[in-house]
């Protein structure tokens, strides 16, 4: 199947849960969500079903998504078969708004961009994408011999989700479309709590913009990684959880219960930002348990049915279930807690502060505990304008939030003159997952992308707030300020640019060169790591001349294993055999070897260490090496 008909393929299938979810609900954005939610847990569910049999593979893929087809336009003929079929209702008073047309903008220019761009992100190249293609080999979850254990311990369902894709299309033309949906799911959902406390429809669509307009999620919204899609399981969390207090149905409980579940699914981080959610939500069970205690243990069930499956992975393999690196979490105190709070804050606000001198070599001698990949740097005013340390830096790792940042301290400040007691609740939990996430979560240069789930809570904390503004002006320019500066992510994005002016001396340093336009596309997927380029494209010609049907990789912890895969699937009819070899073992099995020493890694065969590709073919008893070129 090719990309387009595949991408045509999951929209109708999107599509047809849709309508069959809105035959009951009558509510467009419920409808949207309930319908991402049930879709995940059959996405989920296919996937775990056919790693079990050893089946994950194309056949079995195209064969469960024609048995899904099956069932939901069976059950759509068997209602609807005596009437007509109900189309979704929505208000145009949305288009008298510009709000709603710039986030159209966004919308369909980071479509565009999700398509036009191969993925290039670096932890997609290291761990996101290279275990969607050992799943294909070994057609199954199982966890296997890496030397990057990130590809096995990490949450999965954001991968599981570009696996279909991939399986079905054969190629990388649609795995950024899994950010740009959740993207898209985000701001409806956004739009949704907000009509949920009764605000108007230009509130509504204030908030998601707010959203939309955050420069993090404009820039991941066309990558591989999966901040998004825990974004909109968060949101998702938050908006059945609204929708239980209001009416504490059983089915509301069992949707707050796979939102939590595919959320933790996703990504780890997802664990302290939700807790507040579920602690409320468990309280409020506890003080009725006559009546929602059944719910909230439906709810636990479900959640934990949907992480079970790693959870054993991981066990097997790691002797814990929820696996982690020795830096991914932070070691609470209240020491820890104040220092992150400031760290967490200033990385997305980083203006000059006085005595910064002072400050830094305080900050320096903190315990490694609460900064595990260096301390946050404090800018002096010098400093600041000799690196621009303000200006922005539009990539997907390291984009700052600066105004939606301030607008959100300001919107908490806020919530203090609000009269209703269920926009205070909400503003309080979320005030509480942001104290959450400060405490758990040590700061990393990083740390901006994975606050995006705790930007989208706060949407509608900034509607709250922006109702509350007498002046036209004043929201307006407001308005204004957060929606052009998401055009210089949108425009000027680093790795998947659309513009870009060298000869302006700033903004030459914003992107480089290389456009979609004028390289090509196995090009770009070397954005974040140009120099070697040449290199993995050498060393893989190598290899596809030697006709080899097994290659062992020996390579670091942090290397890019994605382009080897990608040359091979392109260059040769059937792609060869590549498992993770142990560097200074005497049993390397593989006929060919294909080595990058990076990240403290040992390479021990004629003592080479060099951040470039080498291969090394098995001739008799001995290994030959094989340059890449000649530099």
């Amino acid at each position: 199947m090719t990309s387009l008909s595949v991408f045509i393929f999951g929209v109708f299938n999107f599509f047809i849960m849709y309508l069959a979810v809105y035959s009951y609900k009558k509510d467009w954005r419920e409808s949207f969500i309930l319908a991402a939610l049930y879709l995940g847990v059959f996405i989920w569910g296919l996937t775990e079903f056919l790693s079990l049999f050893n089946i994950l593979n194309f056949n079995g893929v195209i064969c469960g998504w024609i048995f899904y087809d099956v069932g939901i336009l069976s059950f759509l003929f068997t209602k609807y078969k005596n009437k007509s079929l109900s189309t979704p209702k929505i208000s145009l008073t949305c288009l008298k708004c510009w709000e709603f047309y710039f986030i159209g903008i966004l919308l369909i220019t980071t479509f565009f961009l999700a398509i036009i761009y191969p993925p290039s992100n670096w932890d997609s190249m290291t761990y996101h994408l290279p275990r969607i293609e050992h799943w294909i080999q070994n057609m199954s979850l199982s966890h296997y011999n890496t030397s990057i254990p990130r590809q096995l311990y990490s949450a999965p369902f954001s991968e599981i989700v570009i696996l279909h894709g991939r399986l079905l299309s054969g190629d990388d033309w649609l795995m950024n479309l899994a950010q740009w949906f959740a993207f898209l799911g985000a701001i409806i959902g956004i739009s949704k709590i907000v009509a949920d406390f009764g605000l108007n429809r230009k509130s509504q669509i204030i908030a998601a913009l707010f959203f939309a307009t955050l420069p993090m999620a404009i820039l991941q919204a066309s990558s591989t990684q999966n901040d998004l899609v825990e974004t909109l399981w968060i949101i998702c969390l938050a908006e059945r959880f609204l929708a239980w207090r209001k009416e504490p149905k059983l089915h509301y409980s069992i949707d707050f219960g796979i939102a939590l579940g595919l959320a933790i699914c996703t990504k780890g981080t997802a664990y302290p930002i939700a807790f507040a959610f579920v602690v409320a939500y468990a309280i409020m069970s506890i003080r009725q348990y006559r009546t929602k205690l059944i719910g909230a243990l439906c709810a636990a069930t479900i959640c934990l049915m949907l992480n079970v499956p790693h959870y054993i992975r991981n066990y097997v393999t790691f002797k814990n279930p929820i696996e982690t690196s020795d830096k991914t979490m932070a070691s609470p105190s209240v020491e820890s807690f104040f220092i992150s709070l400031f760290s967490n804050i200033y990385v997305n606000i980083p203006i000059p502060v006085p005595k910064s001198n002072e400050i830094n070599e305080e900050l320096f001698k903190v315990d490694k505990n609460i900064y595990p990949y260096g301390s946050i740097y404090v800018y002096s005013k010098d400093k600041w304008l000799k690196e621009r340390g303000g200006m922005p830096f539009f990539h997907e790792d390291f984009m700052k939030n600066t105004f939606h940042t301030i607008f959100i301290i300001i919107a908490f400040i806020s919530v203090f003159y609000i009269k209703k007691k269920r926009c205070v609740l909400y503003s309080l939990i979320v005030l509480a997952c942001w104290g959450m996430f400060v405490l758990c979560i040590p700061w990393q240069p990083w740390i901006t992308r994975l606050q995006t789930p705790l930007f989208a809570l706060s949407a509608p904390l900034f509607a709250f707030m922006f109702n509350r503004i007498r002046y036209t002006k004043l929201k307006t320019f407001c308005l204004l300020m957060l929606c052009g500066f998401s055009l210089l992510p949108l425009f000027f994005n680093r790795t998947r640019p659309l513009l870009s002016f060298q000869a302006i001396p700033i903004v030459e340093e914003w992107t480089l060169n290389k456009m979609f336009w004028n390289t090509s596309r196995d090009e770009l997927v070397f954005y974040n790591y140009p120099g070697t380029y040449q290199d993995y494209t050498s060393a893989c010609y190598i290899i596809s001349k030697t006709n080899t049907a097994d290659i062992g990789l020996i390579i670091g912890a942090d290397t890019w294993e994605y382009p080897l895969w990608r040359y091979m699937r392109h260059t040769k009819s059937v792609t060869p055999q590549i498992n993770h070899e142990v560097s200074d073992s005497i049993y390397l099995k593989a006929n060919t070897l294909f080595i990058l020493n990076r990240s403290n890694n040992i390479v021990d065969i004629n003592d080479k260490n060099k951040d470039i590709p080498f291969v090394y073919q098995r001739d008799v008893s001995q290994w030959v090496i094989l340059y890449p070129y000649n530099k």
